[in-house]
């Protein structure tokens, strides 16, 4: 196997609610690339993928998505070349948008089967955890407070002012926490989302978002360490 494993992130382009923009995944991956480049044995491969398959926002006009076959054979054909040229046989494949993971993990399936990759397809959010009473789902507390500590000029927080956000959270809670079963949401559903959004971001801080970008740090090292330990 090789020293060094590879890295690439994955973002998006889609709508973000009226206070972040579209490219708030990518710009999440691409914060996340220059944070672990080049430490201990991690190599960044390419740029963040600035486009994924976002099919659940399509209703927006910002919104840019790859159709799903498509996103697949792409990405397989890109990772396998780069990992050529980078001489890795270990890759980390961050999801920073939650509807590239379903397509990456089919991918990290193939690299197994049929190249002897050996990949781990992480989805950094899902290390920050609970912080509130509302699910947090989409341009909520948690994404608001990373871009805050990430690219504060990027995030217009006065666009939430006079918003209703007096949902019952109930179906959204439904759809993320019943284990077990998948709900194909959309951001204009308006029994889960309010203005685009699944969550609250009005208390969003950069505070916030600064610890929360160490759990994410903390919690791609604990994937890596668990891809290195268990390719041997």
């Amino acid at each position: 196997m090789s020293a060094r494993c590879g890295l690439i992130a994955f973002g998006a382009w889609e709508q973000h609610g009226p206070h972040l923009p579209p490219q708030t995944d990518t710009v999440i991956a691409e914060h996340l690339t220059g944070r672990l480049d080049g430490t201990r044995d991690l190599i960044a491969l390419c740029s963040p993928v600035a486009v994924g398959m976002s099919d659940e926002h399509s209703w927006h006009p910002q919104t840019m998505s790859l159709p799903y076959d498509e996103f697949i054979s792409e990405t397989l054909a890109a990772c396998v070349r780069l990992c050529h040229s980078y001489q890795v046989d270990r890759l980390l494949l961050l999801s920073c948008h939650g509807g590239n993971r379903p397509a990456l993990e089919i991918c990290a399936r193939r690299l197994r089967s049929r190249h002897q990759i050996v990949a781990a397809v992480v989805s950094p959010l899902a290390f920050v955890g609970a912080v509130n009473s509302v699910p947090d789902v989409h341009a909520g507390h948690i994404e608001t407070s990373l871009m805050l500590a990430i690219a504060p000029a990027m995030v217009t927080m006065s666009r939430l002012n006079g918003l209703d956000f007096s949902t019952d959270w109930t179906h959204l809670r439904a759809v993320v926490s019943t284990r077990g079963v998948s709900l194909p949401w959309n951001s204009d559903d308006r029994n889960v989302a309010c203005h685009g959004i699944l969550g609250d971001p009005r208390g969003a801080t950069a505070t916030d978002g600064a610890t929360y970008l160490s759990r994410i740090v903390a919690g791609i090292w604990t994937a890596h360490d668990i891809l290195w330990t268990w390719s041997q």
